[in-house]
């Protein structure tokens, strides 16, 4: 589930995602997990730079940063 809240509108913008990560394996527990990310951009319709940090919840706990860029490929304005 994805939970997003606009900062400033249309410039930047803040999303935390908590999971439960199921195992494919006999035997294996899940996880819990959480990422939390910005986004920024001068559109988000048809682009954004996105910073996320990821953590997942088992023992000691682990945890990842990330940076993208995502883009819309189909935009068509109405």
């Amino acid at each position: 589930m994805l939970f997003t809240l606009p900062f400033t509108k249309e410039k930047l913008e803040a999303t935390v995602a908590p999971k439960y990560i199921i195992p494919f394996c006999e035997g294996c527990e899940g996880n819990f997990a959480t990422n939390f990310g910005l986004g920024c951009s001068s559109d988000f319709r048809a682009w954004a730079l996105r910073a996320e940090y990821g953590r997942i919840f088992e023992g000691d706990g682990m945890g990842q940063f990330s940076l993208g860029f995502s883009f819309n490929v189909n935009s068509k304005e109405k």
